[in-house]
């Protein structure tokens, strides 16, 4: 389940990225998607605007995750993730 919701928050960011940049930077894409997301899915949690930046900057840092992530890594929970995302460079 874990590895599936990953996948999932991973694939979202990556659309961010995508959206982005067709869009531009500031045309608030992911302020319009947590909207539409909240709309569309009122009962489900995660799709908050600040979990879609989280979502956006994983896929950022990397881009590769679905051709070669190593398996450990996969099994983190979200919130290790975004701990690690947290941290400087």
């Amino acid at each position: 389940m874990n590895t599936a919701l990953i996948d999932l928050y991973w694939n979202i960011g990556n659309r961010i990225l995508a959206e982005q940049e067709r869009q531009g930077w500031g045309s608030a894409v992911i302020t319009r998607l947590a909207e539409d997301l909240r709309r569309e899915f009122p009962d489900m949690t995660g799709l908050s605007r600040s979990n879609l930046q989280y979502m956006r900057a994983f896929a950022a840092a990397w881009p590769d995750w679905n051709a070669n992530v190593p398996q450990p890594v996969g099994h983190l929970p979200w919130g290790h993730i975004r701990v690690v995302l947290d941290k400087p460079p």
